[in-house]
């Protein structure tokens, strides 16, 4: 396993505290974003997997199928090699959700 495979495997959100999700959250999204600037559609995807893997249908069913079919979005445009519209989306829920981990 390579060493970028490895710091993705550290990203899982199995046994965390909530406040250790939220930091957790916001690593992913820093991984997401560094590997769709540099086009890397394997640490992308694998992110992005991350992402829609751990989104939690019992907290609100609703805005997790969005959330889902936005990351399905993302996954499809990186399959692709279309980096930037994801990027630039990656970086506008990043400042969301920093937003909302605040509040």
């Amino acid at each position: 396993m390579g060493e970028a495979a490895k710091k993705i495997e550290e990203l899982n959100y199995e046994e965390l505290s909530s406040s250790e999700k939220k930091e957790r959250l916001i690593k992913i999204y820093d991984k997401a974003i560094e590997s769709c600037k540099h086009h890397d559609k394997s640490v992308a995807l694998k992110t992005l997997y991350i992402l829609r893997s751990s989104l939690d249908q019992d907290i609100d069913k609703n805005i997790a199928e969005n959330l889902s079919f936005l990351y399905g979005y993302f996954i499809f445009k990186v399959k692709n090699g279309q980096f930037d519209e994801v990027l630039v989306m990656l970086n506008d829920m990043r400042k969301t959700w920093i937003q909302a981990i605040k509040d």
